[in-house]
């Protein structure tokens, strides 16, 4: 898993990231990396795909890191469409 996660922020190449994920996803990365680990490959925010509230940030590229669900693929219709970003990598797991 920690090699996959790594290919995705590779893939993006250089610049900050914000890494959108949904609540299985979020425990996923959590058991492969420290925070602080992640933080020095330029991913600066973690964001949940189904947070309220948030501040569009143009100047980020984001990867998602989803499972392919019914509600996932509600909030990611909504993300992508409002987010101007330089860059998206979008990548779903499934089981």
């Amino acid at each position: 898993v920690r090699q996959y996660i790594d290919r995705m922020i590779e893939d993006s190449r250089e610049g900050m990231k914000v890494l959108l994920m949904d609540k299985e996803t979020i425990s996923i990365v959590s058991m492969v990396y420290a925070q602080s680990e992640i933080l020095q490959k330029e991913v600066y925010l973690f964001e949940k795909i189904d947070s309220t509230g948030r501040e569009t940030m143009k100047h980020l590229k984001a990867i998602c890191l989803l499972r392919p669900t019914p509600k996932t693929s509600t909030h990611s219709s909504k993300n992508f469409a409002c987010r101007n970003t330089v860059s998206i990598t979008c990548i779903l797991l499934t089981s």
